[in-house]
């Protein structure tokens, strides 16, 4: 075979030829072992992983564990109509047995923006059609059509395990959740765009607390086994129209061992009686979970939070939760602690997110908990999400040396 110059490349007339003649599914590829192969589409977006695993049936064959824990392991939906019709095709599928984290994104806002930069016939269109969309939207809800698509559609999931409410600014979010249900959304408008926006407020109707209690009911009735439940708000807007709600016999809720909830309503943060009442029916929900093992709460008002807290940990049903996660709000160090020294024995960790102190300091805090709180053996306090280090090497240096001791015994680390 004779020799070619360095740098040689076939000719376009070869490549046309090798490109045409190569039918899907006879290169090398399909004959590779399974585990090379999913190694190769770890790489790839989940576009191409869709688009390689439709080239032939041994590669579809290949691919599929590795397609259905990356596509529907995960699934997230918006509560519109077509978020809604999405999550009811999955359900009725084989591939809903898949399913094990539900995660409902936050609330549609319904007004409409306009963004475009030059005119185009189109832009009216569009702009009637995300009308009538949000129209379509509202009537779904008034008429309590929703309500039946998810009860139907969470009857046929039942390998889910987690389920979890997004709002706009929720800071964790699952990386391979791909969001259905934006049809709409978002259109793309000649250089600019037409899109949803928040100059229409969310009402009741509309608000993610609706939807948790929705969807916790329909687990109930459907008795889904569920042992994580994540509605940590980022911030007050998705629900603060009314605070979330929880089944009175939760007996799918046995085997719940994470509950996250947020308390963003100004009636059970302000108001005396709202906040009595609502705590009752919260501690009626804790006394039934026997395996729950943390319990957060995060707040969408920082003002008024610390009189929450109080009363919250005061009731016995938290008070024996091992493991207590607060985020959010805004407290005087000396009270926080007056405050957790009510908790019952069995406390044993505690997690401070964005937590405001109006008067005092962290020293204050952490001495106070550590002297307090016998059993306690884990602590962790962060700003955002990762685990503040500079905060703690700020109070190691201003604590006396038996406290110092104490508290590097103890686990920073989360848990979970």
């Amino acid at each position: 075979m004779p020799k070619k110059p360095l740098g040689w490349t076939p000719s376009s007339a070869f490549l046309s030829r090798f490109l045409k003649g190569r039918k899907p599914g006879t290169g090398i590829l399909p004959l590779l072992p399974t585990e090379l192969v999913q190694l190769i589409a770890e790489d790839l977006t989940i576009d191409g992983l869709g688009n390689l695993r439709l080239t032939c049936k041994t590669l579809e064959a290949k691919l599929m564990w590795f397609f259905t824990d990356l596509y529907f392991k995960t699934i997230a939906f918006v509560p519109s109509r077509y978020g809604l019709q999405a999550l009811a095709a999955i359900s009725e599928s084989r591939l809903g047995q898949c399913v094990e984290h539900l995660i409902f994104a936050h609330a549609c806002y319904e007004g409409v923006e306009v963004l475009v930069y030059e005119s185009t016939p189109a832009e009216d269109d569009i702009v009637d059609a995300m009308h009538a969309y949000a129209t379509d939207n509202r009537r779904m809800r008034l008429t309590g059509e929703d309500v039946i698509m998810i009860r139907k559609a969470i009857r046929n999931l039942s390998n889910v395990r987690t389920l979890m409410f997004l709002d706009d600014f929720t800071p964790v979010y699952p990386r391979n959740a791909r969001i259905h249900g934006y049809n709409y959304l978002y259109q793309k408008v000649g250089a600019g765009c037409v899109e949803f926006e928040d100059s229409v407020p969310i009402d009741v109707t509309n608000s993610m607390s609706r939807v948790f209690a929705i969807v916790l009911q329909a687990v109930q009735e459907a008795d889904l086994k569920i042992e994580i439940v994540n509605a940590s708000a980022g911030s007050e807007e998705s629900f603060v129209c009314c605070p979330v709600e929880f089944p009175i016999t939760p007996t799918a809720f046995s085997s719940l061992h994470v509950l996250r909830i947020p308390i963003a309503n100004l009636q059970i943060i302000m108001g005396p009686v709202g906040r009595g009442l609502y705590l009752d029916r919260l501690e009626s929900f804790l006394a039934q979970l026997p395996r729950l093992r943390i319990f957060g709460v995060s707040f969408g008002y920082q003002n008024g939070a610390s009189d929450f807290i109080e009363h919250l940990i005061a009731r016995e049903a938290v008070a024996e939760v091992p493991l207590l996660e607060l985020q959010g709000f805004a407290i005087c160090s000396h009270k926080l602690v007056d405050v957790l020294r009510s908790v019952h024995s069995s406390f044993k960790g505690l997690t401070l997110w964005n937590v405001c102190l109006v008067h005092g300091s962290w020293i204050d805090i952490v001495e106070g908990v550590i002297q307090r709180q016998g059993s306690l053996n884990w602590l962790d306090i962060r700003k955002g999400d990762e685990l503040d280090e500079d905060l703690f090497v700020e109070v190691e240096e201003g604590m006396t040396a038996a406290n110092k001791t104490a508290l590097l015994a103890l686990d920073r680390h989360s848990h979970y």
